[in-house]
């Protein structure tokens, strides 16, 4: 298998995956960074993370009868893999 010569359109389609990759990379990491400081601030409060953990179960508990049942919570799973990109 040969290598791309420079300035053909195999290269600049492999120039522009390999920007692609590394723009999502970078931003993978900023959403990393931003994540790790929301938690952090999450954690470190006792009211912030109550109410936190509240909202999540309000959320989860669809059929709002205080508790969570197997497909409530199959189904919270299968939400944040997809808003992650995961599934």
């Amino acid at each position: 298998m040969g290598e791309t010569k420079v300035g053909t359109p195999e290269a600049e389609l492999r120039d522009k995956q390999t920007n692609k990759e590394s723009d999502q990379t970078m931003y993978s990491l900023a959403e990393m960074q931003k994540t790790y400081k929301t938690l952090k601030m999450i954690l470190s409060d006792e009211d912030t993370f109550h109410h936190v953990v509240v909202e999540i179960f309000q959320a989860i508990d669809v059929t709002s009868d205080g508790g969570l049942d197997k497909d409530e919570i199959i189904n919270f799973i299968k939400k944040i893999c997809i808003e992650m990109g995961l599934a």
